[in-house]
């Protein structure tokens, strides 16, 4: 009889030998785990990017793809079974935390053809790494597992027995085309959907794996067909025939005048314009005692047209698609940043309008111009110099970017001050830069304002801290601009560029900070909503304009003001200073469907009566009606032909990638 010691040598000898067996039939079946494993990794995906947390919903949708992938494996040779095996595990892994992580920052699903954007992502590595959190490495963990695996698998002489995978090959065979049916019904699905749904509803719906999968392979369809030509009398190689057909489907720009001077009242004005980064409307005229934020904002508004709800337009490309949208007054893509999908165009501009006038066309940002593929964008608009990082040196380097706001206005003002006394007219963009995003706390010769002990350590205490100090600097570029004479022959714009909160669910002490600032829920209109100011010169006395605005407007309200000829050059915004219709479709940051109009900022869900909409003054939420729908029809149309109207226009004689940018040859 046994003792006690031999019987649990015994049935440990029996349980290690059970493990063994164990062991090598999930190994032989790594097929198996591998697809419980990626399928976690995607639900997770779907939980971050979508807030869809219905199991059951994603694996209908996305296990069929992963099934039909990890099938093909069982008909590898033995040898490669292994290295497929990790390889996928690895791709897909790093293509979920990549897209969870780029959805966390541009609101958008990553795709296979955006990765070769990927040097960007270094540049903001600092925003990016703000957003990174320990529950992320969930989709690397098992990596290491595998790699072991896969080192101690081929250390063994004996591999998977060769019967046993041709056994399996009539099943696999059989889920193989099972699973391949679902997946293309799913791509098919996807395809023929109304192209009026956004990328992000789309792979919520039919699945992320086969929206990503099916992308590269998506079939191009003219943007304008014959039928909506007629329909519009468009003729897209004519500019007149083109701004016919947006006034057409925006309403026209026909209507009162709101101002007190007549078009081309300013003509031969400088213009300059400050493109304020990170800037949302909320901010302005906010006090957090004992500070007020933007004191010198809040008295520019005082001597300006003020245009409280103003909305952000850009697109993937962020600071490079306002710049973009503000000097062409055409719509941002969806598809990437304008400044690298159109750098080889030949695109008509406000700075060609300028420089056809006699003026000197310039930019200034204190970032290299290669970020965001800048110094070829600008060659695309036409400006006649750019003044970046080359110029601007490395002196007082504030967060990662770039020098500070005050480095930027000190060395930006004598080269206006030299132009205007050498008499020559100038058209001038200005990029801040130092209230960039992550918003990293400021040291004690940055920091401007006295907050309450209850906002140390929050995002928001650390945005309104770098908003109040390039607000500072701003105010002392508008008294040199006073002081050198500028401020009184120049139009003088100021304008935020986009959202500083990104989409954020603030919790905790950033919470109640934001709510304490804010007075009210932070929304997707808040998000969107920008300051305008406009200043002319000789005027003392500020105007509040309620009406909706957005960032194409400027070109239109720009070269009104001066009595430009913009014949030759169609624009999809309209002039601030005629009461006019206002109806602009809005993607990029918004999904695919979504538009403004006079009453309503409308936000898109999978169908028209699904989305929502806020009032265009941001202040509560809002019924549509179904008067709004034909500005939501329109909305698709305008999209279409502004995207024609790109693709028809000739490309740069000279044109050559910068290859500082790494960029794509184009075509």
């Amino acid at each position: 009889m046994l003792n006690t010691e031999q019987t649990l040598q015994a049935w440990h000898i029996r349980a290690v030998k059970a493990f063994a067996r164990w062991s090598h039939s999930v190994i032989v079946r790594a097929e198996v785990l591998l697809t419980i494993t990626l399928f976690l990794k995607v639900y997770l995906t779907r939980a971050l990017v979508f807030e869809d947390i219905d199991i059951w919903h994603a694996a209908v949708l996305e296990i069929p793809i992963l099934i039909m992938i990890l099938a093909l494996v069982a008909f590898l040779k033995p040898r490669w079974v292994r290295l497929t095996v990790v390889s996928m595990n690895s791709f897909v892994s790093l293509m979920m935390l990549a897209t969870a992580i780029y959805a966390s920052y541009f609101g958008r699903i990553l795709t296979p053809r955006m990765l070769i954007f990927i040097d960007q992502l270094w540049a903001v590595r600092g925003s990016i790494g703000n957003l990174l959190h320990p529950g992320l490495l969930l989709f690397c963990a098992d990596l290491i597992i595998f790699g072991v695996w896969t080192v101690w698998r081929r250390t063994r002489k004996n591999g998977p027995p060769e019967q046993l995978i041709d056994r399996r090959r009539p099943i696999t065979a059989l889920v193989l085309v099972l699973s391949a049916a679902l997946v293309i019904g799913q791509s098919v699905s996807a395809a023929t959907l109304d192209d009026r749904v956004d990328d992000v509803l789309v792979a919520r719906e039919r699945g992320l794996l086969a929206y990503q999968a099916s992308q590269p392979f998506m079939p191009e369809e003219p943007l304008i067909t014959k039928a909506m030509a007629d329909e519009l009398g468009l003729d897209i190689m004519d500019p007149a025939s083109v701004q016919n057909a947006i006034d057409t489907l925006t309403g026209g720009q026909e209507g009162e005048r709101i101002a007190d001077f007549e078009p081309g009242a300013f003509e031969g004005m400088n213009v300059i314009l400050i493109q304020f980064e990170s800037l949302q409307e909320f901010v302005i005229g906010s006090r957090v005692e004992p500070s007020v934020v933007t004191p010198n904002f809040n008295a520019l508004i005082d001597e300006s047209w003020y245009f409280p709800n103003a909305y952000s337009q850009i697109g993937r490309g962020n600071t490079s698609d306002a710049e973009f949208v503000t000097n062409t007054s055409l719509y941002a893509s969806a598809l990437g940043a304008c400044s690298e999908l159109y750098d080889h165009l030949e695109i008509p501009s406000m700075p060609r309008l300028f420089t056809a006038e006699g003026y000197e066309a310039l930019t200034f940002h204190t970032n290299v111009a290669t970020f965001w593929n800048r110094r070829a964008m600008y060659k695309s608009l036409g400006f006649t110099r750019f003044y970046d990082q080359e110029f601007f040196g490395t002196e007082d380097y504030v967060g990662r970017f770039g020098s500070s706001d005050q480095v930027l206005y000190d060395k930006t003002l004598p080269e206006l001050v030299r132009l205007n006394d050498e008499g020559t007219k100038f058209y001038a963009q200005i990029i801040t830069l130092t209230s960039h995003h992550p918003f990293e706390e400021l040291d004690e010769a940055h920091t401007v304002i006295d907050l309450p002990e209850r906002f140390d350590g929050t995002m928001i205490g650390n945005y309104l801290s770098s908003v109040a100090y390039a607000d500072r600097e701003m105010g002392r570029f508008i008294d040199g601009l006073k002081e050198s004479g500028l401020w009184d022959n120049s139009i003088v714009i100021a304008y935020g560029d986009h959202n500083g909160l990104r989409e954020m669910e603030p919790e905790g002490a950033d919470l109640s900070a934001l709510q304490e600032v804010l007075g009210r829920d932070y929304n997707l209109s808040i998000r969107t909503n920008i300051p305008l100011a406009i200043h002319v010169p000789g005027q003392t006395e500020g105007v509040i304009v309620d009406a909706p605005a957005v960032q194409g407007d400027l070109m239109p309200t720009i070269t009104g003001m001066l009595g430009l000829d913009t014949s030759s050059t169609p624009m999809f915004g309209r002039d601030l200073f005629v009461d006019t219709h206002v109806s602009v479709p809005m993607r990029g940051r918004l999904a695919l469907g979504s538009f403004l109009n006079d009453r309503i900022l409308y936000m898109a869900d999978y169908s028209y009566v699904d989305g929502s909409a806020f009032a265009a003054d941001g202040q509560n939420s809002a019924r549509f009606f179904e008067v709004d729908e034909v500005d939501f029809e329109n909305g698709h149309l305008l999209l279409r032909l502004n995207d024609a109207y790109l693709e028809s226009l000739s490309g740069l004689s000279d044109y050559a990638p910068d290859p500082e940018s790494n960029i794509p040859t184009r075509k």
